[in-house]
């Protein structure tokens, strides 16, 4: 098996992403800024996504020309998506409404330019078919975040947060779904990839919803660890956000969470076993990354204040 270095350079890839959106015409608007911020951000669970879920039975055919665009590909996605998230939380935050249009297209047609260099052309209206349905999915998520500030403090079902977050991150999915189309993946591959993808997705969400708990809170900001919380709280509010937090550490929801997020990394693995060794490797890696500071979390609980 070849790691995933073998097949991307993680640098090179970043500074592609880099310079291809510094070409834009929009370089110059605050709105851009706030879009460059996240391109610069490093995550190479994101960028590096074609070579970690490339499956083995694939390796023989796969150029990695066509690897590396759909990895730059990919930091465009991402980067997109969280200014997007960021202008929907940022309640108070001022957007600029020509300029954003013009630079979401802009992007959007960037993004798909690359698509297009890594997809034959027999294969590629495929794809477009179901990059339009992600695209869909996850307009219609950035809607329903929207509102979510006027639900604030309304019952939250785990069930109900887990299928929204799927669909918030439905974009940056779509360098997979070129991949799959690429290497001409069934049916059954394909809904094993992406339901692996989506698990560590969620994973992913409920780890860092632990980790910003508190943080959410104060901005409003309405997750599922949140809303637990607050229904601990019966009728009143709490009194400040540290009491919040206490609240969600010693009502085990913090720990809860974690659970939560371990149980999709393991699902994640499990899925990827079939034929994707390197994401499932990692699974395992995201699983007890997940697990130990859950166990971490536990163990403060236990001291007495004396003892810290």
């Amino acid at each position: 098996m070849v790691p995933a270095s073998g097949w991307l350079n993680n640098a090179e890839v970043c500074q592609e992403a880099i310079d291809a959106a510094s070409g834009l015409s929009y370089t110059r608007e605050a709105e851009f800024e706030r879009f460059y911020s996240y391109l610069l951000v490093d995550e190479p669970i994101i960028q590096l996504m074609p070579a970690h879920l490339l499956p083995v039975w694939a390796e023989q055919e796969a150029q990695p020309e066509s690897l590396r665009a759909l990895a730059v590909a990919a930091k465009l996605e991402n980067a997109r998506n969280r200014w997007l998230d960021e202008m929907v939380d940022e309640h108070d935050t001022f957007v600029s409404l020509t300029p954003s249009q013009g630079l979401n297209e802009a992007i959007v047609a960037l993004t798909n330019h690359y698509y297009a260099r890594a997809l034959p052309d027999g294969t590629a209206a495929s794809f477009f078919q179901r990059l339009a349905t992600l695209y869909a999915r996850h307009s219609i998520s950035l809607v329903l975040d929207g509102k979510r500030r006027a639900t604030f403090g309304r019952p939250l079902a785990l069930a109900d947060y887990e299928v929204h977050a799927e669909a918030r991150h439905s974009s940056v999915r779509a360098p997979l779904d070129a991949l799959l189309t690429l290497v001409r993946a069934d049916e059954d591959q394909y809904t094993r990839a992406t339901d692996s993808w989506h698990a560590w997705g969620l994973g992913a969400q409920l780890y860092d919803d632990a980790l910003d708990v508190e943080e959410d809170f104060r901005r409003g900001t309405l997750t599922w660890t949140v809303g637990r919380t607050l229904r601990c709280f019966g009728d009143r509010s709490p009194r400040d956000a540290d009491e919040f937090y206490e609240v969600a550490l010693k009502e085990g929801i913090v720990t809860e969470t974690l659970k939560r997020a371990e149980h999709h990394f393991t699902r994640a693995a499990e899925l990827a076993r079939s034929g994707l060794p390197r994401w499932e490797s990692i699974q395992h890696g995201c699983r007890r990354q997940a697990q130990v500071l859950r166990e971490d979390y536990a163990r403060l609980l236990k001291l007495e204040p004396s003892d810290y």
